[in-house]
């Protein structure tokens, strides 16, 4: 059982990236994917529907909304470096 202040480990450091370590940090990765592809489907249907073309380029609020908090997940369920 982790106490307040610790975290659990899903993520390790891999030169400037994180990889998933553990099947929780499987599982974010995976949902944040899921997530992506349906809320950049979603302008383009807006696009065709609408015949607009420029709604297609919201697809890109989604994408940079979950490379964030992708990143500041993975950041606080890293293995600390240097041990």
């Amino acid at each position: 059982m982790t106490g307040p202040t610790e975290t659990e480990i899903w993520f390790e450091q891999w030169l400037w990236s994180y990889m998933p370590c553990h099947w929780k940090g499987w599982a974010i990765v995976i949902l944040h994917i899921a997530a992506v592809l349906t809320m950049v489907s979603l302008p383009n249907l807006a696009a065709s529907h609408f015949r607009q073309g420029w709604i297609a380029h919201l697809a890109i609020i989604p994408l940079v909304a979950a490379l964030f908090s992708l990143n500041r997940i993975s950041k606080r369920h890293c293995r600390p470096s240097g041990g």
